[in-house]
């Protein structure tokens, strides 16, 4: 697939398609289907137009990301609050924390080995969504998470809008 050029993605028109992600090689994307909390992870072929529940709406995964092999992808379930690295290849799931906490926002290091994600400790006040967010990454291969001190409380738009730089 040639870049610039545009993708219809959309299947039946029946469920909300969102937040498309383009594999590395642009011939695969990844989209939730669904509302926000009962969304499927569908994987889309681009060129045979095929599209494949990889994560069910009972995960409630949100916010997928790409590794750069294009095999491998990580999300955030809302159901148990985790991130998990998923093969897509063979559907091999592996969660990868293990706090009370959620985690949003991944993004996946150019080498693969560490992840960058918001942990929050959601909670709603005055009828709005509010908390307190922790900017932090994990080393896949040692299995440890560590936290990026930022000062004072980070703005939440700081923290979604957060990413690796080579």
């Amino acid at each position: 697939m040639e870049k610039g050029k545009k993708i219809d993605f959309s299947i039946d028109g029946k469920e909300r398609q969102w937040y498309p992600r383009h594999s590395p090689d642009l011939k695969k994307m990844l989209f939730l289907e669904g509302d926000y909390d009962e969304s499927n992870l569908i994987l889309y072929d681009v060129e045979s137009k095929e599209k494949k529940v990889v994560v069910t709406k009972e995960k409630k995964p949100v916010h997928p990301c790409w590794f750069s092999d294009g095999k491998t992808i990580v999300y955030c379930s809302l159901s148990d609050r985790q991130l998990h690295k998923l093969d897509i290849s063979n559907g091999e799931d592996v969660i990868l924390t293990d706090s009370p906490y959620f985690k949003l926002y991944p993004t996946v290091s150019s080498d693969g080995k560490r992840i960058l994600f918001c942990q929050a400790k959601l909670g709603v006040r005055s009828g709005s969504v509010g908390g307190k967010f922790r900017l932090k990454w994990i080393n896949i291969e040692e299995k440890k998470i560590y936290t990026i001190p930022l000062g004072k409380e980070p703005n939440y738009l700081s923290i979604v809008q957060a990413h690796w730089i080579k």
